[in-house]
């Protein structure tokens, strides 16, 4: 028996489904996250789980935890350093900003010193710049 792509079993499936079906799973399961910065990045998805990886600095003011499925499949995010090195994952950003993002925030500061590392995260707009970007941007 041949071994079938995953992009041809998908473009089968695809196939059957009716609009309103296809419509119903890109709004349950989207393909991509917009985060606070404004970009948009791909969801990975596995039997068990589903995952973003954003820079953390894209996700400055997000106050409430991505959901998807109505809440039935939870969204890891893998937060990234800026140099795109995973620095932590969660499923609750609520909770990372008041308890694990002050110990991120002292290790990044001194290695990225470049970038944004607010006290208050929850009060900046993500963003995809450095400091000087985000200066030549205002003046």
């Amino acid at each position: 028996m041949n071994d079938v792509s995953e992009s041809v079993f998908l473009q089968a499936l695809e196939a059957r489904l009716s609009y309103v079906q296809k419509k119903l799973i890109d709004e349950k399961l989207p393909e991509r996250l917009t985060v606070p910065s404004g970009s948009s990045h791909r969801i990975h998805y596995t039997a068990e789980k589903a995952t973003v990886s954003v820079r953390i600095q894209e996700v400055f003011g997000l106050d409430k935890h991505p959901v998807l499925a109505d809440g039935k499949l939870p969204l890891a995010l893998e937060l990234l350093s800026p140099g795109k090195q995973p620095i932590a994952t969660t499923h609750d950003i609520a909770a990372f900003w008041k308890s694990t993002y002050n110990e991120v925030r002292k290790e990044m500061r001194g290695r990225y010193p470049k970038h944004f590392w607010p006290e208050d995260p929850l009060s900046m707009q993500g963003t995809t710049g450095t400091k000087k970007a985000f200066d030549r941007k205002k003046g």
